[in-house]
């Protein structure tokens, strides 16, 4: 094959722009960090950079997930422990309560700070969090536990409250913790411990030591005391649960720290330049650019007459 004066320039052009072409390669890798800037650069690489940041995102929700079980879950264990202490000191006032050496006006003072403590616990378990009732299940937007009286009323006022009612449901929580992983975060005012349609519940339990002292009877005083031990066991139990489900989010926010550095590090060597390897592939370009601007400075300038002479 003849080769022609056209053909060298041609070649000589050629192997300029590819010089070019990889230049601006990898000096795009070294300016912007990454040396995958578009599918071409590395198929199979894109695809494997893609599936590492879905699997971030994925984790991401799920850490989400933990933070808003975790704040859940926190105010869960305040409430709890609230409701404990308002218990054991109504455990006191019943223990007082029950001395057969006091009389009605005493009892009746006893039973003024029972109702006080019966409408502490009412607000306890009327407890919100991020604008949510703690205690309600899915009818979590209004309060789930009523105060009423004597004509089915709704009140807050300790001394008047006849009854209470749960208006929530037992709907529960489930959050993701981790792909495949869930936990369920709430607990609500179905349970037995604390539904008032349920005689030896929490809440009615502080009605009926209220009452009892209000009557002046020793003996159904000594009857709420047992009862209010059996409550106050249901609610240590109670917290006992949420603690463990706390310990839960701590071990699970652990370990997608972990599996969330992996995939990062992973996914930095998919998509990320490596400066000194870029670096020398850089020089290499450069190096074959300028030897291709030599090698066409000498083939473009030539005539027709350099042959001729």
């Amino acid at each position: 094959m003849r080769v022609t004066h056209n053909m060298l320039m041609q070649t000589a052009l050629r192997d300029i722009r590819n010089s070019m072409a990889g230049l601006s390669r990898f000096q795009e890798q070294l300016a912007s960090g990454k040396k995958l800037s578009r599918p071409s650069d590395d198929p199979f690489a894109v695809e494997r950079a893609l599936a590492f940041r879905a699997e971030l995102r994925a984790l991401e929700a799920c850490r989400r997930n933990i933070e808003l079980a975790d704040d859940w879950l926190s105010a869960t264990d305040t409430t709890l422990e609230k409701l404990s202490d308002i218990v054991v000191r109504a455990r006191n006032v019943g223990i007082r309560g029950a001395d057969d050496s006091l009389d009605a006006q005493a009892r009746g003072a006893l039973a003024a700070e029972a109702a006080q403590l019966l409408g502490s616990a009412l607000q306890a378990v009327n407890t919100t969090v991020q604008g949510r009732f703690l205690f309600a299940g899915y009818r979590s937007d209004e309060p789930p536990f009523v105060g009423l009286d004597n004509a089915g009323q709704p009140t807050q006022n300790p001394q008047a409250i006849a009854s209470i009612q749960y208006v929530g449901d037992d709907g529960a929580m489930i959050r993701a913790l981790e792909p495949g992983v869930t936990l369920t975060i709430n607990i609500t005012g179905a349970e037995p411990w604390l539904d008032p349609a349920e005689p030896g519940s929490l809440l009615n339990v502080l009605l009926q030591l209220r009452d009892a002292l209000q009557a002046n009877d020793t003996g159904a005083v000594r009857a709420a005391l047992d009862q209010l031990d059996s409550a106050l066991t249901s609610a240590l139990e109670a917290r006992a649960a949420v603690g463990a489900k706390l310990q839960r989010l701590t071990l699970a926010k652990d370990k997608l720290d972990a599996i969330s550095l992996g995939l990062q590090e992973l996914l930095s060597k998919t998509e990320d330049t490596d400066i000194a390897e870029a670096m020398m592939h850089f020089t290499q370009q450069e190096t074959m650019y300028r030897a291709a601007l030599q090698a066409a400075a000498r083939v473009l300038p030539m005539s027709l007459l350099d042959y001729l002479g």
